[in-house]
């Protein structure tokens, strides 16, 4: 139990915890020894002086005009600094536009975003109506150009007479100044600028953190307006409002169509020869889109039949070089009686008869087949049986049925140049040795 007469005040020497035993023994010693010194408690230093503060009171600071002039001067600077922030703010950016809409301030950011949308959609709607020109104009061009590739392949096809090339060589020349007229009217209008200068201002990132392009603006409002606009047309059933839905879409393809126009850029089509304006028109076709450019590429897909019985005569005129529908009552040789075709299977059936005045009948056949094998647009000709009838006095007869397959175009390059889908030879000299007086090519 705690001592009850402890006082908190007095003091404790550290030596009484250790000693705490013989601290209790020579307590009453202690207090003689230091009753008897007589020491008495006395202050070390004098009694602190009191200060009077009503001398403080009666003394003011010293006035001056210039410290009074220049803290008036800092804290208008700091009030202008504030409110030119805030003025700011309002005025230019979207920071405080709770404020601009709560006291109706009006905001130069959002008036200039305004204009800028001004600006875009009284660009996009000339645009609009330049690219439905610039599709006219194409249309135009794939008109006049289909007509120029015809008469090219006429002209440059083996099959076909002199009189026939000629006559399609001059329609080449006569469609010349239109082709050109409506290729550059075509180009001045895609190659003009889709865009129109804009109010600079700070382009906020869209979802992704990316800046638009702000002349891709232009392009996807001109879009947006054509895509609109053939929408109306869509659903209906006139052949009418089929076609303006038509002329709207393809003139919001056009617009995207930057390969294109990169394409109409360069050419300068008035230079080009026939071959090199030919190779133009068919690059043309190609990355264009419209109704004429669409019926080419199905005309170039399709098998020109009348093209293949003209290169089997040709071929047939190694085999018999006097082979004619003509000749064959008097000289003999090979006639074709009929023609099959499979269009699935790309496979090809001649049936007809070969007469002879000698022995030669089953290496006229022969030959036939080898020149099919070697031409490149047929493979695997075979003829699987052979028989004949007849005498050396009177001829030998034989009938013919040979089987043979079309190439396939995509696989072979060959084909497509024999077949006019590049560039056709003008003689069938690549198939052997021809009388230049055979009846085939002489007009």
């Amino acid at each position: 139990m705690a001592d009850q007469n402890f006082n908190p005040e007095d003091k404790i020497n550290p030596f009484d915890v250790v000693n705490a035993t013989s601290q209790s023994d020579d307590s009453d010693f202690i207090k003689n020894l230091v009753s008897e010194t007589g020491i008495n408690d006395q202050n070390l230093l004098d009694t602190a002086p009191e200060i009077d503060k009503s001398l403080l009171e009666e003394t003011a600071p010293p006035t001056s005009a210039l410290l009074f002039l220049l803290k008036s001067f800092f804290w208008i600077l700091v009030l202008a600094g504030i409110a030119s922030v805030g003025f700011f703010s309002l005025k230019l950016t979207n920071h405080l536009q709770v404020v601009n809409q709560r006291f109706d301030i009006p905001n130069l950011a959002n008036d200039l975003s305004s204009k800028n949308q001004e600006i875009i959609s009284a660009q996009s709607n000339i645009n609009f109506f330049r690219y439905l020109q610039a599709k006219s104009h194409l249309d135009q061009f794939s008109y006049e150009a289909d007509s120029f590739l015809q008469n090219y392949e006429i002209s440059r096809s083996p099959a076909a007479s002199q009189s026939e090339r000629d006559s399609a060589k001059q329609a080449m020349a006569d469609s010349r100044s239109a082709i050109t007229e409506s290729f550059m009217a075509t180009r001045d209008k895609i190659t003009m600028p889709l865009s129109a200068p804009l109010v600079t201002i700070k382009e906020e990132p869209n979802e992704f953190g990316l800046t638009l392009d702000p002349s891709q603006k232009f392009v996807s409002e001109t879009v947006r307006k054509l895509q609109e606009k053939s929408a109306e047309f869509a659903n209906s059933q006139d052949s009418a409002a089929k076609l303006e839905y038509k002329n709207y879409l393809y003139a919001g393809n056009l617009v995207n169509n930057s390969i294109l126009r990169q394409t109409m850029t360069m050419l300068d089509i008035s230079k080009l020869s026939d071959q090199e304006l030919y190779d133009a028109i068919r690059l043309i076709d190609l990355l264009a889109l419209n109704d004429f450019s669409i019926i080419q590429k199905i005309k170039e897909l399709r098998i020109k039949w009348s093209d293949i019985i003209n290169e089997i005569d040709v071929i047939t005129v190694i085999a018999d070089p006097n082979y004619t529908k003509e000749n064959y009552d008097s000289y003999g040789g090979i006639r074709y009686t009929s023609y099959s075709f499979e269009t699935d299977s790309r496979q090809i059936s001649v049936v007809g008869e070969t007469r002879k005045n000698d022995t030669t009948t089953f290496t006229t056949i022969s030959n036939l087949i080898d020149a099919l094998n070697k031409s490149k647009i047929f493979e695997n000709a075979e003829m699987r049986s052979f028989s004949k009838s007849g005498n050396f006095g009177e001829g030998y007869t034989s009938n013919l049925r040979i089987s043979f397959r079309l190439k396939n175009p995509d696989e072979n390059m060959e084909f497509q140049a024999a077949m006019g889908m590049s560039v056709a030879p003008e003689t069938a000299e690549e198939y052997g040795e021809l009388p230049p007086d055979d009846p085939m090519f002489v007009d």
